[in-house]
């Protein structure tokens, strides 16, 4: 009899889980209109054009690119994605965390930005301001693991993201 009852245990566990492995439709297309914001990450030329600047020691160039091209970038992204309302509870705390985690990423390009207008590159203003990017972008990786752990992208998907000419939501 203890050997039926921990087997019915098993059975209703497992198909507990089976239920639970399966995400909330609302919460995929919300990993699906994410993903589709995050493919319009339009940071990545002006701050491979930054971190040459840097390489090169021109901390004016750089915050001249930084003020430019890459903190108006952050500010679009942001905009983009405090216009956007997730449709599931998951989706909102996702939504914040993402939300955050772009602010502090432009609250850290405006402050290299001052900080390298001091013409100093290895200065300890420039190293918390590159160190709090980072952590944003941290968080903005966590945020896509999560999200492909939702809704895996298809490899098609994959290559358009890759190459930046993702689809909006």
């Amino acid at each position: 009899m203890h050997r039926l009852a921990m087997l019915t245990a098993l059975a209703l566990l497992a198909c507990a889980r089976d239920g639970a492995d399966e995400p909330d439709p609302r919460l995929v297309e919300d990993a699906r209109a994410m993903q589709a914001l995050l493919a319009h990450d339009e940071l990545a030329g002006p701050m491979t054009e930054v971190d040459r600047a840097i390489a090169e020691r021109r901390p004016f160039l750089a915050a001249q690119r930084l003020r430019a091209a890459a903190i108006p970038a952050a500010r679009r992204m942001l905009e983009r994605i405090e216009a956007w309302r997730p449709r599931s509870a998951e989706g909102r705390e996702l939504h914040t965390r993402w939300r955050r985690a772009v602010a502090m990423r432009r609250d850290a390009l405006e402050r290299l930005a001052v900080a390298l207008e001091g013409g100093e590159i290895e200065s300890l203003p420039v190293v918390e301001a590159v160190a709090q990017e980072r952590r944003a972008l941290e968080e903005i990786v966590e945020l896509h693991a999560r999200l492909n752990a939702i809704r895996p992208l298809r490899g098609e998907e994959r290559s358009r993201r890759a190459s930046g000419s993702g689809e909006s939501p």
